[in-house]
């Protein structure tokens, strides 16, 4: 039989030492960490402010309304000329339309909406607060 030098079967193992503190915390770490969901990055990137927002959707609105006297002055231009000279003003039409489209889509963001209805909660909660006072 072989002999090891160290092993001696007539006597019980060593005892383990205990783990350290440090490694117990960073287990106890780990398995919170693991059991809880992911956050989602996409609620850090809908920042804005209501001031910006205000800005935002009157640029908005004077869009539209240049849309609207665009419209119908091509509308007058292509009874009065049935020959295609109104053709640039259908595509400035087009990018305008897809201007708006686009300013609309990113006004309509479900994470943005929510953001600001919270900031708008907490003002209305703070002018109530003041009025109390």
């Amino acid at each position: 039989m072989f002999s090891f030098p160290y092993f001696d079967p007539s006597r019980p193992p060593p005892v383990a030492p205990p783990p350290s503190q440090s490694s117990l915390d960073q287990n106890f770490v780990q398995h919170f960490l693991s059991t809880r969901p992911k956050r989602s990055q996409a609620s850090k990137t809908a920042r804005a402010s209501i001031s910006d927002l205000g800005h935002k959707i009157t640029d908005l609105i004077g869009e539209i309304k240049l849309l609207k006297t665009k419209k119908a002055t091509l509308e007058k231009e292509m009874h009065l000329q049935p020959d295609s000279s109104w053709q640039s003003n259908i595509k400035q039409l087009g990018q305008l339309h897809q201007n708006i489209s686009e300013t609309l889509t990113q006004l309509s963001d479900p994470t943005l909406i929510d953001h600001l209805q919270r900031k708008l909660r907490a003002r209305q909660k703070k002018r109530s607060w003041q009025k109390r006072r």
